[in-house]
């Protein structure tokens, strides 16, 4: 500010009544600026941003996908192991994987229009070529209506819980996926507003020089 530099080499006799209002106003709005680009800041930190929000919602998506098909997991695991199925066993079956489908239709359905990372990408499509097969999906009923019948299973309790565990890992990290695209995204954000908030600090720190 010209008028408070040439001031400053006056006696305060000689000084205009209102320059330390005007001063006091010109700081306030640079405390002012500098208070909003913080807030600004702080708020990305907090992940308050939408495509963050999205990417947490395809996150838990995902989780509940694997839940979902984790319950139909669980009806074959106790087959496999000598147990008989309740009566209702194949009507909580096509519950638990109409649950999975709707699940995953909003999973699918919530990618629209987002920039998809490569990395989210693969993920998805390693669940659909070893969770989402016909394969895995026959090889589950086959051995469901084993045990509605009484029969021998066609796998043993350890062979069904490595191909399970493996199968269900794929949902897994899909949800892994969605979190790291939401961490990146984050630290981009954080990152874009940092070196903003450096730049408008220096040039009101230059201004109010």
């Amino acid at each position: 500010h010209k008028q408070t530099a040439a001031a400053l080499g006056q006696p305060h006799a000689s000084r205009s009544p209102a320059l330390p209002q005007e001063f006091f106003k010109e700081a306030t709005s640079i405390l002012e600026m500098l208070d909003s680009l913080s807030m600004s800041l702080t708020r990305l930190i907090k992940l308050e941003d939408p495509l963050i929000d999205q990417w947490m919602n395809l996150k838990q998506l995902a989780w509940m996908a694997r839940n979902f098909g984790g319950d139909p997991a669980l009806i074959i695991a106790r087959i496999v192991a000598g147990q008989k199925p309740p009566a209702d066993a194949l009507t909580t079956y096509y519950s638990h994987l109409g649950k999975l489908d709707a699940v995953w239709g909003a999973l699918e359905a919530t990618t629209v229009g987002l920039p998809l990372p490569a990395h989210y990408t693969q993920a998805v499509e390693r669940a659909k070529q070893e969770f989402f097969t016909r394969e895995h999906a026959d090889l589950r009923l086959k051995i469901l209506k084993e045990g509605i019948a009484g029969e021998k299973p066609s796998m043993t309790g350890p062979e069904w819980m490595s191909l399970a565990v493996a199968k269900l890992s794929t949902l897994l990290g899909v949800a892994d996926a969605a979190l790291i695209a939401a961490k990146d995204h984050a630290q981009l954000q954080r990152n874009a507003a940092f070196w903003s908030l450096i730049m408008q600090t220096a040039f009101l720190l230059a201004a109010l020089a």
